[in-house]
């Protein structure tokens, strides 16, 4: 049985072709090419698992979260809240965490990439040389992360959304974008493939938030409150409700 460890990983002959797939100066016969397309490796498991939960996030699929599907025409449901003043309040209070969350992902991720950076085309191989397979690990670890926040604990809801629930969330569909993020730098087709999806799917969400802001809050749209949720993320993860929010802001 084939086992994921460091030494393969960093090791000259790695049986997972993290490098292969990589590095974009991959040589096969002498020629110059991209090694995606010379060899199988997990990564093209890892590559199509990835395709298609950022397709499914495109496609009004029953069987997708309200939290990405409410975007949709069909999953509205008008409240008689539904007002001005109630959309104009809301969006409001949810866009400046939104703000925040992204300024802090920005500088996360600005971090990563000027460590990158001097790995590859300085003389400091902070990293021994193995940027490439870092920040495949960086990139595992946001898809994981993604996971973890929906069932277990999200920072960005605690700490700058204050959304009850991930059905309810601003950034949700900012999901695809934030695990791809460390592929925006890595000139080959794996990592352009996958971040210039991520970006569609950003622009897909971005782009119905600010033509129907009505769908996305749970104040203006009935198929978002806790009445008619039919998820049971919520059980396991615990509701988390801003009393300050609900007192002061909205309600």
């Amino acid at each position: 049985m084939v086992s994921f460890t460091l030494y393969e990983i960093f090791s000259g002959n790695e049986i997972f072709g993290i490098s292969r797939i990589i590095d974009s100066n991959y040589y096969k016969d002498g020629f110059k090419s991209d090694g995606f397309w010379h060899g199988f490796s997990p990564l093209h498991i890892v590559w199509t698992c990835m395709m298609l939960y950022m397709l499914s996030h495109l496609i009004n699929f029953k069987f997708v979260s309200k939290g990405s599907t409410k975007k949709f025409a069909s999953r509205y449901v008008e409240s008689q809240r539904n007002n001005k003043e109630v959309i104009r309040l809301t969006r409001k209070f949810y866009q400046k965490g939104a703000i925040k969350t992204g300024l802090v992902y920005a500088a996360l991720n600005l971090v990563i990439f000027i460590l990158y950076m001097i790995d590859r085309y300085s003389k400091y191989k902070i990293f021994g040389g193995h940027s490439g397979q870092i920040i495949i690990i960086v990139q595992m670890f946001f898809y994981v992360s993604d996971f973890i926040c929906i069932i277990f604990f999200c920072p960005f809801q605690k700490w700058f959304m204050h959304n009850k629930c991930c059905k309810t969330c601003r950034i949700y569909d900012w999901g695809a974008i934030m695990m791809q993020a460390p592929m925006f730098y890595i000139p080959n087709f794996y990592a352009t493939t996958l971040s210039l999806f991520s970006l569609i799917v950003f622009i897909r969400w971005e782009v119905s938030y600010y033509r129907h802001p009505e769908r996305f809050i749970e104040y203006t749209n009935c198929s978002l409150s806790c009445k008619n949720c039919d998820e049971e993320w919520c059980r396991i993860k615990g509701k988390i409700i801003n009393t300050e929010r609900k007192e002061n802001h909205i309600l």
